[in-house]
Protein backbone atom coordinates (compact mmCIF):
# COMPACT_ATOMS: atom_id res chain seq x y z
CA UNK A 1 0.00 0.00 0.00
CA UNK A 2 2.93 2.29 -0.57
CA UNK A 3 1.84 3.82 -3.86
CA UNK A 4 0.24 7.20 -3.20
CA UNK A 5 -0.03 8.52 -6.79
CA UNK A 6 -2.99 10.86 -7.12
CA UNK A 7 -5.00 12.25 -9.98
CA UNK A 8 -4.93 16.03 -10.13
CA UNK A 9 -8.12 18.04 -9.83
CA UNK A 10 -9.71 19.51 -12.93
CA UNK A 11 -12.48 22.12 -13.11
CA UNK A 12 -14.89 20.93 -15.76
CA UNK A 13 -17.04 24.05 -15.43
CA UNK A 14 -14.31 26.10 -17.14
CA UNK A 15 -14.09 23.87 -20.19
CA UNK A 16 -16.07 24.46 -23.36
CA UNK A 17 -17.68 21.59 -25.25
CA UNK A 18 -14.67 20.82 -27.40
CA UNK A 19 -12.20 20.84 -24.50
CA UNK A 20 -14.41 18.62 -22.35
CA UNK A 21 -15.19 16.25 -25.20
CA UNK A 22 -11.52 15.83 -26.12
CA UNK A 23 -10.48 15.23 -22.50
CA UNK A 24 -13.18 12.71 -21.63
CA UNK A 25 -12.78 10.85 -24.93
CA UNK A 26 -9.02 10.52 -24.41
CA UNK A 27 -9.48 9.34 -20.81
CA UNK A 28 -11.77 6.58 -22.06
CA UNK A 29 -9.34 5.58 -24.80
CA UNK A 30 -6.59 5.09 -22.20
CA UNK A 31 -8.53 2.81 -19.87
CA UNK A 32 -6.40 -0.32 -19.25
CA UNK A 33 -8.93 -2.73 -20.73
CA UNK A 34 -8.76 -6.50 -20.41
CA UNK A 35 -9.85 -8.91 -23.15
CA UNK A 36 -13.36 -9.20 -21.68
CA UNK A 37 -13.86 -5.42 -21.91
CA UNK A 38 -13.48 -4.68 -18.21
CA UNK A 39 -10.64 -2.72 -16.58
CA UNK A 40 -9.75 -4.82 -13.51
CA UNK A 41 -6.47 -3.01 -12.90
CA UNK A 42 -8.48 0.04 -11.83
CA UNK A 43 -11.56 -1.80 -10.55
CA UNK A 44 -13.98 -1.15 -13.41
CA UNK A 45 -16.49 -3.78 -14.50
CA UNK A 46 -17.37 -4.49 -18.11
CA UNK A 47 -20.82 -3.02 -17.49
CA UNK A 48 -19.30 0.22 -16.27
CA UNK A 49 -16.90 0.44 -19.22
CA UNK A 50 -19.76 -0.25 -21.64
CA UNK A 51 -21.82 2.54 -20.11
CA UNK A 52 -18.85 4.91 -20.20
CA UNK A 53 -18.30 4.12 -23.90
CA UNK A 54 -22.00 4.60 -24.72
CA UNK A 55 -22.25 7.93 -22.90
CA UNK A 56 -19.06 9.23 -24.53
CA UNK A 57 -20.58 8.39 -27.91
CA UNK A 58 -23.91 10.01 -27.01
CA UNK A 59 -22.11 13.16 -25.91
CA UNK A 60 -20.17 13.33 -29.18
CA UNK A 61 -23.44 13.06 -31.11
CA UNK A 62 -25.17 15.61 -28.89
CA UNK A 63 -22.33 18.11 -29.37
CA UNK A 64 -22.39 17.53 -33.12
CA UNK A 65 -26.11 18.19 -33.27
CA UNK A 66 -26.41 20.82 -30.55
CA UNK A 67 -25.57 23.77 -32.77
CA UNK A 68 -28.37 25.55 -34.63
CA UNK A 69 -30.05 23.38 -37.25
CA UNK A 70 -28.16 23.83 -40.55
CA UNK A 71 -31.48 24.11 -42.38
CA UNK A 72 -32.48 27.31 -40.55
CA UNK A 73 -30.21 29.63 -42.55
CA UNK A 74 -31.21 27.93 -45.82
CA UNK A 75 -34.90 28.30 -44.96
CA UNK A 76 -34.44 32.04 -44.60
CA UNK A 77 -32.83 32.29 -48.03
CA UNK A 78 -35.48 30.10 -49.69
CA UNK A 79 -38.25 32.07 -48.00
CA UNK A 80 -36.87 35.28 -49.48
CA UNK A 81 -36.76 33.66 -52.91
CA UNK A 82 -40.36 32.48 -52.76
CA UNK A 83 -41.45 35.92 -51.52
CA UNK A 84 -39.96 37.46 -54.67
CA UNK A 85 -41.66 34.94 -56.93
CA UNK A 86 -45.04 35.27 -55.23
CA UNK A 87 -45.02 39.07 -55.19
CA UNK A 88 -43.72 39.09 -58.77
CA UNK A 89 -46.53 36.81 -59.90
CA UNK A 90 -49.18 39.00 -58.27
CA UNK A 91 -47.60 42.23 -59.56
CA UNK A 92 -47.50 40.96 -63.14
CA UNK A 93 -51.18 40.03 -63.04
CA UNK A 94 -52.09 43.46 -61.69
CA UNK A 95 -50.06 45.23 -64.37
CA UNK A 96 -51.76 43.18 -67.07
CA UNK A 97 -55.13 44.59 -65.99
CA UNK A 98 -54.12 47.60 -68.10
CA UNK A 99 -53.16 45.52 -71.15
CA UNK A 100 -54.51 46.80 -74.50
CA UNK A 101 -55.17 43.17 -75.48
CA UNK A 102 -58.66 42.15 -74.42
CA UNK A 103 -57.85 38.46 -73.86
CA UNK A 104 -55.02 39.40 -71.51
CA UNK A 105 -57.19 41.89 -69.62
CA UNK A 106 -59.93 39.32 -69.09
CA UNK A 107 -57.42 36.69 -67.95
CA UNK A 108 -55.85 39.20 -65.58
CA UNK A 109 -59.26 40.20 -64.22
CA UNK A 110 -60.13 36.59 -63.44
CA UNK A 111 -56.82 35.98 -61.74
CA UNK A 112 -56.93 39.31 -59.88
CA UNK A 113 -60.13 38.21 -58.16
CA UNK A 114 -58.42 35.01 -57.05
CA UNK A 115 -55.23 36.77 -55.98
CA UNK A 116 -57.09 39.35 -53.92
CA UNK A 117 -56.94 36.97 -50.97
CA UNK A 118 -53.21 36.39 -51.40
CA UNK A 119 -51.88 39.91 -51.57
CA UNK A 120 -49.57 40.36 -48.60
CA UNK A 121 -49.09 36.60 -48.23
CA UNK A 122 -45.33 37.10 -48.45
CA UNK A 123 -45.43 38.92 -45.12
CA UNK A 124 -47.43 36.48 -43.02
CA UNK A 125 -45.76 33.84 -40.76
CA UNK A 126 -43.72 31.44 -42.86
CA UNK A 127 -45.78 28.32 -42.23
CA UNK A 128 -49.00 30.18 -42.98
CA UNK A 129 -47.35 31.38 -46.18
CA UNK A 130 -46.64 27.77 -47.13
CA UNK A 131 -50.29 26.93 -46.67
CA UNK A 132 -51.32 29.94 -48.76
CA UNK A 133 -48.95 29.07 -51.61
CA UNK A 134 -50.04 25.43 -51.70
CA UNK A 135 -53.69 26.49 -51.80
CA UNK A 136 -52.98 29.04 -54.53
CA UNK A 137 -51.17 26.40 -56.59
CA UNK A 138 -54.21 24.15 -56.46
CA UNK A 139 -56.43 26.99 -57.66
CA UNK A 140 -54.05 27.93 -60.49
CA UNK A 141 -54.06 24.35 -61.76
CA UNK A 142 -57.86 24.16 -61.65
CA UNK A 143 -59.58 24.30 -65.04
CA UNK A 144 -61.22 27.55 -63.97
CA UNK A 145 -57.90 29.43 -63.76
CA UNK A 146 -55.29 27.37 -65.64
CA UNK A 147 -56.27 28.81 -69.08
CA UNK A 148 -55.86 32.37 -67.75
CA UNK A 149 -52.38 31.56 -66.46
CA UNK A 150 -51.48 30.22 -69.89
CA UNK A 151 -52.96 33.26 -71.65
CA UNK A 152 -50.72 35.56 -69.65
CA UNK A 153 -47.70 33.35 -70.32
CA UNK A 154 -47.19 32.84 -66.60
CA UNK A 155 -46.97 29.06 -66.41
CA UNK A 156 -43.23 29.37 -65.74
CA UNK A 157 -43.96 31.68 -62.77
CA UNK A 158 -46.44 29.17 -61.41
CA UNK A 159 -44.06 26.24 -61.81
CA UNK A 160 -41.19 28.15 -60.23
CA UNK A 161 -43.39 29.08 -57.26
CA UNK A 162 -44.37 25.44 -56.77
CA UNK A 163 -40.75 24.34 -57.12
CA UNK A 164 -39.48 26.78 -54.50
CA UNK A 165 -42.31 25.84 -52.14
CA UNK A 166 -41.42 22.15 -52.46
CA UNK A 167 -37.83 23.05 -51.59
CA UNK A 168 -39.00 25.00 -48.56
CA UNK A 169 -41.18 22.13 -47.39
CA UNK A 170 -38.31 19.65 -47.80
CA UNK A 171 -36.03 21.82 -45.65
CA UNK A 172 -38.71 22.10 -42.97
CA UNK A 173 -39.02 18.30 -42.84
CA UNK A 174 -35.24 17.90 -42.70
CA UNK A 175 -35.06 20.34 -39.80
CA UNK A 176 -37.79 18.46 -37.95
CA UNK A 177 -35.81 15.25 -38.39
CA UNK A 178 -32.68 17.04 -37.14
CA UNK A 179 -34.39 18.12 -33.91
CA UNK A 180 -35.92 14.66 -33.55
CA UNK A 181 -32.40 13.22 -33.47
CA UNK A 182 -31.40 15.69 -30.77
CA UNK A 183 -34.43 14.80 -28.64
CA UNK A 184 -33.64 11.09 -29.01
CA UNK A 185 -30.02 11.55 -27.91
CA UNK A 186 -30.75 13.95 -25.05
CA UNK A 187 -29.27 17.34 -24.23
CA UNK A 188 -25.51 17.75 -24.24
CA UNK A 189 -25.76 19.35 -20.78
CA UNK A 190 -27.42 16.36 -19.12
CA UNK A 191 -25.11 13.88 -20.86
CA UNK A 192 -22.08 15.92 -19.83
CA UNK A 193 -23.21 15.81 -16.20
CA UNK A 194 -23.39 12.02 -16.37
CA UNK A 195 -19.92 11.86 -17.94
CA UNK A 196 -18.53 13.99 -15.13
CA UNK A 197 -20.01 11.50 -12.64
CA UNK A 198 -18.52 8.55 -14.52
CA UNK A 199 -15.13 10.23 -14.70
CA UNK A 200 -15.12 10.91 -10.96
CA UNK A 201 -15.74 7.23 -10.29
CA UNK A 202 -12.92 6.28 -12.69
CA UNK A 203 -10.53 8.67 -10.90
CA UNK A 204 -11.46 7.42 -7.42
CA UNK A 205 -11.26 3.75 -8.38
CA UNK A 206 -7.94 4.16 -10.19
CA UNK A 207 -6.28 5.83 -7.18
CA UNK A 208 -7.78 3.35 -4.71
CA UNK A 209 -6.76 0.26 -6.70
CA UNK A 210 -3.32 1.69 -7.31
CA UNK A 211 -2.86 2.22 -3.58
CA UNK A 212 -4.16 -1.25 -2.69
CA UNK A 213 -2.62 -3.42 -5.38
CA UNK A 214 0.14 -1.29 -6.91
CA UNK A 215 -0.49 -2.54 -10.44
CA UNK A 216 1.66 -0.89 -13.12
CA UNK A 217 -1.40 -0.49 -15.37
CA UNK A 218 -3.08 1.63 -12.71
CA UNK A 219 0.04 3.72 -12.14
CA UNK A 220 0.43 4.29 -15.90
CA UNK A 221 -3.23 5.24 -16.20
CA UNK A 222 -2.95 7.80 -13.41
CA UNK A 223 0.13 9.32 -15.02
CA UNK A 224 -1.66 9.47 -18.36
CA UNK A 225 -4.75 11.14 -16.90
CA UNK A 226 -2.57 13.73 -15.17
CA UNK A 227 -0.90 14.43 -18.51
CA UNK A 228 -4.33 14.86 -20.15
CA UNK A 229 -5.35 17.24 -17.37
CA UNK A 230 -2.25 19.38 -17.90
CA UNK A 231 -2.82 19.39 -21.66
CA UNK A 232 -6.44 20.41 -21.17
CA UNK A 233 -5.45 23.23 -18.82
CA UNK A 234 -2.99 24.47 -21.43
CA UNK A 235 -5.68 24.38 -24.14
CA UNK A 236 -8.05 26.28 -21.86
CA UNK A 237 -5.44 28.97 -21.09
CA UNK A 238 -4.62 29.37 -24.78
CA UNK A 239 -8.30 29.81 -25.61
CA UNK A 240 -8.77 32.42 -22.88
CA UNK A 241 -5.65 34.23 -24.06
CA UNK A 242 -6.96 34.32 -27.65
CA UNK A 243 -10.29 35.65 -26.42
CA UNK A 244 -8.55 38.33 -24.37
CA UNK A 245 -6.41 39.41 -27.34
CA UNK A 246 -9.47 39.53 -29.57
CA UNK A 247 -11.34 41.63 -27.02
CA UNK A 248 -8.39 44.00 -26.71
CA UNK A 249 -8.14 44.32 -30.48
CA UNK A 250 -11.84 45.07 -30.80
CA UNK A 251 -11.58 47.60 -27.98
CA UNK A 252 -8.71 49.39 -29.70
CA UNK A 253 -10.64 49.43 -32.99
CA UNK A 254 -13.63 51.10 -31.30
CA UNK A 255 -11.54 53.78 -29.57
Amino acid sequence: MGNTAKIEKISFSRLNKTEFQTFIRDVFKRLPLAEDGSAPAIGLSKEFVDEFRAVVHRYSEAVRLSWSAPQTALLKVVDQERDKILTGFIARVMLTLQSPIEAERKAAQALALLLKGYRGAAYIPVMEESGAINTLSLHLRDEKYAPHVATLGMVAYQEELEKIERKYGRLVREREEYWKQIRAIGSATSIRKRLEELYEKVAVMAVAYNALYEKPEADDFISTVNYLIKRTRTDYKRRKKRQWKKKQKEGNADS
